[in-house]
């Protein structure tokens, strides 16, 4: 809010400088006058737009308010203290009946060490015996939110698990969209690689399975970043220090996509995601085809999305641009055969 209230609070003090300064030396000066009716019109100005901007606020609130509610896995955030803030109806009603001193360890864990925890138990129902997964993750070190918890209910019948993971992979989407949201270039992104990945995949007559992990794991594949600070993600120029940390979201990323049932397939291609062909990647410093396919897949399709939306070090880029650049890595960051597949398609359906 202090951003808010920081010109107006400017605004009041340059008024009663100049009201100070009219009495000292002449209210009558012409000059003095246009100051003061400046700062009124100024004033009004910007308490119009202040409103303006949050009655838009408020509407956005209600608006994601309305979308956490009708999530039917339970979404919760803890602050550094352990205190809990938002949380949605599905998260009250799962929670019932779970092991107090169990579940709290586990938060203290998330909230002091960081990484991903995980824990299980089941409840007795009018309808039977319940199974529960809860999963509390690190997300932002700040006094705002510190952690996240993600209740889910586990059933027997495959028919309710597949169309539970779906919705699960639906909750993960909004999950992703919340973490870029500490990356003012990175909205998005990850919905957008995920698709390309699911599009190449089918283009190369992928199976229907290899086809879901590989667009699950492009959804997921900056997931890691949710444990960096956004201080550390926004900065112009990286230190060593900090290029060293954001190095390791896709260790991080992995090893929480490996907690989560349904994207442990996945976890394999996040891992690898930043490998090169040439083997100066990392985590794991993997060559040609050493690397998972996916992963390589993966890659290109994020570094094309990076250069074509401006999060990349080279600027923003023309689909054009951004094909010759890859054409260009070909043998050295990223796989050639793949790259010439990738083009292929995009060019195929900017001819439609």
């Amino acid at each position: 809010m202090k951003y808010v209230e920081r010109p107006l609070v400017i605004i009041v003090v340059a008024m009663a400088i100049l009201q100070v300064f009219g009495i000292i030396v002449d209210s009558n000066v012409l000059a003095n006058h246009i100051l003061r009716l400046a700062l009124v019109v100024l004033m009004v100005i910007y308490v119009s737009f202040s409103q303006f901007w949050l009655h838009k606020i408020r509407a956005d609130l209600k608006f994601h308010d309305t979308i956490w509610q009708s999530i039917p896995y339970g979404i919760a955030c803890y602050n550094r203290q352990g205190e809990r803030g938002f949380c949605n109806d599905a998260y009250i009603r799962l929670q019932a009946g779970c092991p107090g001193k169990l579940y709290s360890a586990a938060l203290e864990r998330a909230l002091d060490e960081g990484g991903f925890h995980t824990l299980a138990w089941s409840v007795t129902n009018q309808t039977g015996t319940v199974h529960i997964e809860s999963h509390c993750m690190a997300v932002l070190r700040n006094r705002f939110i510190a952690a996240i918890t993600m209740l889910r209910e586990k059933t027997k019948e495959q028919e309710a698990f597949e169309k539970q993971e779906e919705e699960y992979l639906e909750v993960v989407k909004v999950m992703v969209n919340m973490f870029e949201l500490k990356d003012p270039f990175g909205q998005g992104h990850s919905v957008t690689v995920s698709n390309l990945a699911h599009d190449l995949a089918q283009s190369l007559n992928m199976t229907k399975k290899e086809i879901a992990v590989i667009t699950k794991a492009a959804l997921i594949h900056d997931i890691g970043k949710a444990t960096i600070p956004a201080d550390v993600l926004n900065q112009e120029e990286l230190t060593d220090s900090n290029y060293e940390i954001i190095r390791k979201h896709a260790a991080i990323g992995a090893q929480i996509a490996e907690n989560i049932q349904g994207l442990q397939e996945a976890s394999l291609l996040v891992r690898h995601h930043h490998e090169r062909y040439d083997g100066r990647g990392y985590p794991d410093g993997l060559s040609g085809e050493a690397i998972p396919f996916g992963s390589r897949m993966i890659a290109i399709i994020d570094a094309f999305d990076a250069m074509t939306t401006g999060r990349s070090v080279l600027g923003r880029r023309d689909v054009e641009s951004a094909i010759a650049i890859l054409q260009l890595e070909k043998g050295r960051q990223f796989d050639p055969q793949i790259v010439n597949d990738f083009t292929a398609m995009i060019q195929a359906s900017r001819k439609k």
